[in-house]
């Protein structure tokens, strides 16, 4: 029957011809879409918001940056794991990343903008990197004011730089309110993230916004620290039992930052992330595999 609903105009092959795919939670679901979706959205917003549209090889800028972003991710979790260097060089110049560095430099040099690009991607290096890593080692020392000031460099800077290195690679200037509203949509993608991330980065001392809030709330704080050394899922629903101030608290947070947006499509990202945090998804870091040799 829903092959015939589906595909009535393929009467000539059988329902078995079609090969079954494997069914997935619609969490799982949900949390491909979000990742699908993300990069394409953040890229309508921009040409929403400037008016200006964008080269369809923009698309490719962002997935060598990302991938690139996932490899530094992974040797900087390794080196941080056991103890090794995490000087800005050191970590660069590893061949698993510079494989894909030597890949963006020739895309952006066959457009004629690799060296625009690259000096606003280095700025940003040098902005507060050094800083970043001393705020790491601290970890849950950290005040929420600070651990704001790490999450700015760590995630609403990535995203505001993503998108600069998107324009630039379509010529077109930088405008600061335009940069101002990607800095929003990176904290509010970030404090979504971390509320998935409790248990990695309790057991990490990582920087953590919800952690760093939590002490306001000393009874809803042992209910959330119970609540990750069980493992268990915090969805919407026990989040608004177990911790109603510190969640409300910090949605209000989320909801100021989304105001600024003003934008359909980075609108609908904030769904996507929103719809994440109703249903409790992530807390799986997945990094590309990286040797420690």
């Amino acid at each position: 029957m829903k092959h015939l609903l589906y595909r009535p105009y393929r009467r000539d092959i059988p329902e078995m011809g079609y090969i079954k795919t494997e069914k997935l939670p619609l969490r799982r679901k949900i949390g491909n879409v979000h990742g699908a979706a993300g990069g394409e959205l953040i890229m309508l917003g921009y040409s929403e918001l400037s008016r200006r549209s964008l080269r369809p090889q923009s698309g490719t800028v962002v997935h060598l940056f990302s991938i690139m972003t996932n490899i530094f991710d992974a040797l900087f979790e390794r080196n941080l794991r056991l103890g090794a260097s995490l000087d800005w060089e050191v970590l660069f110049h590893e061949p698993a990343l510079q494989q894909y560095w030597s890949y963006f430099e020739a895309f952006l040099a066959l457009y004629g903008r690799k060296d625009a690009v690259l000096a606003q991607f280095e700025q940003y290096v040098q902005a507060g990197y050094v800083q970043h890593v001393a705020n790491l080692k601290r970890g849950l020392n950290l005040s929420y004011e600070e651990v704001l000031r790490q999450v700015a460099y760590d995630s609403a800077d990535y995203i505001r730089v993503m998108m600069d290195l998107i324009v630039l690679f379509n010529a077109y200037p930088l405008e600061p309110q335009i940069q101002t509203r990607y800095y929003s949509l990176g904290m509010l993608i970030k404090h979504a993230d971390d509320l998935a991330d409790l248990e990695y980065d309790m057991a990490n001392r990582a920087p953590n916004p919800m952690l760093a809030l939590l002490p306001s709330f000393p009874d809803e704080a042992e209910r959330v620290y119970d609540s990750v050394r069980a493992g268990k899922k915090r969805d919407k629903r026990w989040w608004l039992a177990g911790a109603p101030q510190a969640f409300g608290t910090y949605m209000g947070r989320m909801a100021r930052y989304r105001a600024g947006l003003n934008s359909q499509y980075l609108g609908e990202l904030c769904d996507l992330l929103e719809l994440t945090i109703v249903l409790g998804i992530g807390g799986e870091r997945v990094f590309p595999p990286v040797h420690a040799d």
